[in-house]
């Protein structure tokens, strides 16, 4: 099965809303987690950055800071819960299949609504008014891709960037989270406005070049921070995945991203299309919620987004013809069915599907006064989550989590028991056939101090290594 090849997960930067200074914040997001702690998600165990390379002083500075360098950050599920430049982060354990995807994307929410301190919402921005001016700042969701490094590395850089940039342009029209925000000038970090109006993609307005290798400021389409916490690996670290809400939506971007990525690593898809002026299309597609155009320049002529998107399906489709399975076959299918109904400008059809196309109904419903509220309320997690454990409380948030789920059964036949079933299993468990599975079980066998990280397993004086994501049973004692 070819979705059960690449090594896979996500982080989620959350914002939390408080009107404090940063230690103050600092301690609130500390204190979430603890919470977390106290209702037996995590392990008394600190997480190690001694294999944090690419941010390890960050890392260390951090940890002192904190709690006196005591954070408690490895969950017992797989994920890391940590401070993050001040905001609650959660990043999943690793994984393997598209309804895993889904279902650690609803882990991670119970997860974030229960132990929020303060106001959370998971999106891409956040946005205030000061000094007459509207402001929006970045928050990430950032995909994860352990790619084969023979392929992938510094030397093939420049030509998967080529190959691969108009897919990441392109692919907002499926996986835009849609956002309320200021667009008429970046500033240092911060996109800014006298007039608010609704995006596709907030990301797209945050990005500054094709590659870099910076996460906050001069962002690329790419991203070139590695640190792959495998043997033989590169990870892919695309900062510019979108805070979706939508089940369906999360289901089928791991789908279409790997798909993606694999045809490119196999050699099914092959050509380059040079896109003029990348980050300025990049922006007025994102801007383009009325005419619906969609046409990107090309050596001097426009190119219907589909048109591009359609290529890197086809080449998807020609290898899992040829190397794929029944469930690859099915799987695709529910990609094709989301580009056909954009393609043929039927938007109605993905409501409770796409996140973009979901607010869009839903905003015309308000006066442009109350987007910025309604699209705030939107992302606002709260306990409301819990539905996906077969549990519903009472929610102030505007997703409704029964309306995206009845989607996901409609659409691909999921049925709902299974589906809170494996959510609330989720919430205590990794995948079992992951070195994370295995981290928790030594974890949870000793009484002796204890430090872990992603690959490694601190007990007393022993030190356990696995540099294998997909094989619980590679961990080794080193000295």
């Amino acid at each position: 099965m070819l979705l059960k090849i690449l090594r896979r997960g996500i982080e989620y930067e959350l914002a939390m809303s408080t009107s404090s200074g940063t230690i103050i914040l600092n301690n609130m997001i500390a204190s979430s987690i603890d919470r977390l702690y106290e209702e037996g998600y995590l392990f008394d165990c600190p997480w190690s950055v001694k294999e944090e390379t690419g941010n390890y002083d960050y890392e260390l500075a951090l940890t002192r800071l904190l709690r006196g360098g005591k954070l408690r950050e490895q969950a017992k599920n797989g994920m890391r819960v940590y401070n993050d430049a001040s905001h609650l982060e959660f990043s999943t354990p690793v994984y393997r299949s598209p309804y895993e995807a889904m279902i650690y994307d609803k882990a991670v929410e119970i997860l974030a609504g229960s132990s929020a301190q303060a106001r959370l919402y998971k999106n891409n921005v956040s946005t205030i008014k000061a000094g007459g001016h509207w402001r929006s700042v970045a928050y990430g969701t950032h995909g994860n891709f352990g790619l084969s490094r023979s392929w992938l590395n510094h030397e093939n850089w420049i030509n998967f960037s080529k190959l691969i940039l108009p897919y990441m342009i392109t692919r907002m029209l499926l996986f835009g989270s849609g956002e309320v925000m200021p667009v008429e000038k970046f500033n240092g970090g911060v996109v800014e406005g006298d007039k608010l109006r609704f995006v596709i993609s907030p990301r797209a307005l945050f990005v500054r070049c094709v590659s870099s290798i910076d996460t906050s400021s001069q962002r690329g389409f790419l991203n070139l921070r590695d640190e792959p916490h495998a043997t033989g690996l590169w990870r892919l670290h695309d900062i510019n995945f979108e805070a979706n809400r939508m089940d369906f939506a999360t289901y089928i971007r791991d789908i279409f991203e790997n798909f993606v990525l694999l045809a490119l690593e196999k050699g099914y898809y092959s050509r380059e299309i040079k896109i003029e002026e990348p980050v300025k299309q990049a922006r007025d597609l994102s801007i383009d919620t009325e005419s619906f155009e969609w046409k990107l320049r090309s050596d001097n002529k426009l190119i219907d987004c589909f048109d591009i998107l359609g290529e890197y399906f086809a080449a998807c489709e020609t290898m899992v013809k040829e190397e794929g399975d029944q469930e690859d076959r099915k799987a695709l299918k529910a990609v094709e069915s989301a580009l056909r109904a954009l393609e043929n400008r039927r938007l109605e059809t993905l409501i409770n599907g796409l996140d973009w196309i979901t607010k869009k109904f839903y905003l015309e419903e308000f006066d442009e006064e109350e987007w910025l509220g309604f699209s705030n309320q939107y992302s606002y997690i709260d306990q409301g989550s819990l539905f996906y454990t077969g549990k519903p409380v009472n929610s102030a948030s505007f997703f409704y989590p029964e309306d995206s789920l009845r989607f996901v059964e409609d659409s691909l036949g999921f049925e709902k028991k299974k589906i809170f079933n494996d959510v609330a299993k989720a919430l205590l468990e990794p995948p079992s056939y992951t070195r994370d599975h295995e981290k928790t079980q030594i974890l949870t066998g000793s009484t002796e101090e204890k430090k872990a990280n992603w690959e490694r397993v601190y007990v007393g004086e022993e030190i356990y290594e696995n540099m294998e994501p997909f094989s619980s049973e590679k961990w080794r004692r080193i000295e």
